[in-house]
This record gives C-alpha cells, structure tokens and sequence, in this order.
C-alpha cells in the first residue's frame, strides 16, 4: 500500500507538519510498522481547490493508493472525484470548524477536532449555568469560520440570544475588550462566548487580566481557546473560563497514557499530532490489504484512541470521538493549565442537531476563509 501525505503549514503552529508525520509514524511503530515509509508533500496553507486538486493529481500519478491529508471538508469534496474515478482513498484529518459536505463521499473518510460540535456543547453549558443572554467576542480571523453560526445556533435553540457582538481588529495593536466592558457596565449577570486561537487567543487572554470590570464575568470558550500547545504559553488570568475540547492531555485512558510516552517532548503530543496518530491507528489496519477493501474495513472499525473509544459512523464515513468538558486553571509558574471536568454525555444528539443545522445551510452561499483552520502565513 503506498501512502502519500499533504500536510499544511502554519506561524501559529510551526511544527504543525512535522507533528502529523510524526503522529502517524509513531502509530504505525506501535502497530508494529518499524520503518513507515511516505510520499510527504507541502501544501502551504491549504488554501486553494485547485493547488489540492494539482497535488492529489499528481500522487495518485505517483502510485498512490492512500493520501492522508489536512484540509478543509469542502476541499475534500472538491477533490473526491480524483480517487472515486480511480478506486483510491482520501483519509481527511480536519479540525471541525466548517461544513461536513451535505452527501456522503463514497471515497473519503475523516478524522476531525470536532470543533463546531464542541462550540456547540460549550454554549449549552453556558445556558445550562444560567447565562440566556451572552456576548459572543471573536477574532477578526475567527470570524471566518463556522465556529461563530455554532455558538449562535446553539444558543438559540436553548432560548436564549446574543446580546452583543463583538469581533476584534485584524492588527495587534489595536486588539481591545473596551466595548465588552462598556456593554457588562450596563447590562449585569451575562456570560462571554469567546472563539480566539493562537497569538489570538493570548491577546484574548491578556486583556482579560488587565479588565477588572470584566474579572467575574463566566468565559465559554471554542475548543482552540483551550489548546495546549498555546495555553502553555498564556500567563493566567483569574478568570473562570469553560470549554469543550476533543481532546486533552489529561485524559487518563491507556490510549492517550501509551500517545504521551511515545510523544514525550514538549508540545509534541497535541491536537494535531493526536488525530494523525489516529490515522495510523486505520493505515495500519489495511497496509497489508489490497485497497479495494479499505471502504469496507474503515467504514465498520471501532478502536481505542487516546479521545477514547472512537467508531467510523458508516452512514458519513466520519469518525466520532467523546468531547469533554475543560475549564483552565493555573498551571506551573503561573501558566494556564487545563483540568478535565467529565465527558459530555449529550455528544450524539449535539451532533445530530450539529449535522442537521448544516444542511439547512447547505444549499445557502456564505462567504469563509478558504485556508484549512489554523493554517497561516505570516
């Protein structure tokens, strides 16, 4: 079976490449593939249909049978024509901020961060812990991704509404949470929805600590407010800040326990590098097949990951995962840290309520970002 990857590349996450070729390989090792071999192509920000298009050509030219790639859903749909038309297989590693496509594609498969569904379970918590009425804040870039509709969906449909929105400046140094401050001085015992990522996410965080009046106010966050890698760099705050996430170190199950030891330096074992060990987890399960079987062995497996136990929903050829319950607390030296709360037990009916709201936008034009979410050039 010959594999080829597409991996992206990113400022906020500089090693973002390298952690999904390791993650896969690593996988593979302990499946007891010792000496995994790739075909590794750089697809920049993964940005373009076209550029994709060009690279997924050009492998399956090469002798391809598998390309495991992080991209969009809508890119992977526009693609899909490639590998049905020639019997191979596109395997998605995706981070959930857009659409899923609307028809199952018969020749992909997806592993994904799920982070609609998490901003979808997070503002559940928030109506859950009594806040109707919400601010929902954002980056300039956030705001191009699907995150955002999630929030207010959700919100929504429990009864409630945003009261304010809020999305910051593109540029750095005019970053301000003066309008939320201004908005809590009038309109007391409303909760913050908050989607931030990266150096975003630090600046979201910074301002918070230097906002007295915003001090006792409950943060919701999207799942990438909680990413480690960056969290780790993010002093703490104080504030009382909740959000569902996929994954986190903290998970104690042999799966993720095995992941850390074998990903044992610092930041290696992440999000990026936890959904690529998954895809080992499926390659090795069909390297010695021959890859007429690969839709049929995918389609129905179930295995432990370190997110838990994870099965290929058969009926969109997705991979559901547990989500979990985060809030951040103060680490080592005065760093944030993320502390496990429990898992979500509503996951399956969030994410049919997540799959219908999707198709009811389908058909609609909306304006995104077209780059695979967090993939950016300086």
């Amino acid at each position: 079976m010959n594999i080829s990857l597409l991996i992206p590349r990113s400022v906020l996450y500089p090693s973002m490449g390298f952690d999904i070729v390791d993650g896969i390989k690593e996988s593979l090792k302990k499946a007891g593939v010792n000496d995994p071999r790739f075909d590794i192509n750089n697809i920049g920000v993964a940005a373009r249909d076209q550029d994709i298009f060009a690279s997924c050509e050009k492998v399956l030219m090469n002798g391809a049978d598998i390309v495991v790639a992080y991209i969009n859903p809508s890119t992977a749909e526009y693609v899909h024509g490639l590998f049905e038309a020639n019997n191979k297989i596109l395997l998605v590693l995706d981070s959930g901020m857009h659409f899923l496509p609307q028809n199952k594609l018969s020749n992909a498969f997806f592993i994904s961060l799920d982070g609609m569904l998490c901003c979808r379970a997070t503002t559940n918590l928030a109506v859950n812990a009594g806040y109707l009425q919400n601010i929902f804040t954002c980056s300039f870039y956030d705001a191009g991704y699907r995150g955002p509709l999630s929030f207010s969906n959700a919100l929504e449909k429990s009864g409630g509404h945003v009261s304010f929105n809020h999305v910051t400046a593109l540029k750095r140094s005019e970053f301000t949470l003066e309008p939320i401050k201004e908005h809590l001085a009038q309109n007391t015992e409303q909760g913050i929805l908050a989607a931030f990522c990266g150096d975003m996410a630090l600046d979201f965080y910074k301002s918070l600590s230097e906002t007295a009046s915003i001090k006792d106010t409950a943060v919701f966050g999207s799942p990438f407010m909680i990413e480690e890698v960056w969290l780790d760099k993010i002093p703490y705050s104080g504030q009382k800040i909740t959000a569902v996430s996929s994954w986190a170190r903290a998970l104690d199950n042999p799966e993720n326990i095995t992941f850390k030891e074998v990903l044992n330096k610092p930041g290696k074992a992440n999000v990026f590098s936890v959904i690529a060990w998954e895809a080992g987890i499926l390659l090795s399960m069909v390297l010695e097949a021959p890859v007429e079987s690969v839709i049929n062995i995918w389609s129905t497996c179930e295995f432990n990951s370190p997110r838990g136990s994870v099965r290929m929903n058969p009926d969109s050829n997705y991979l559901e995962s547990p989500i979990y319950q985060c809030e951040v607390i103060e680490g080592e030296n005065g760093f944030c840290a993320l502390n496990i709360v429990n898992e979500i037990a509503s996951a399956n009916d969030e994410r049919e309520q997540l799959i219908s709201e999707m198709k009811a936008y389908g058909d609609q034009t909306s304006n995104s970002w077209h780059n695979a979410y967090p993939c950016l050039e300086s």
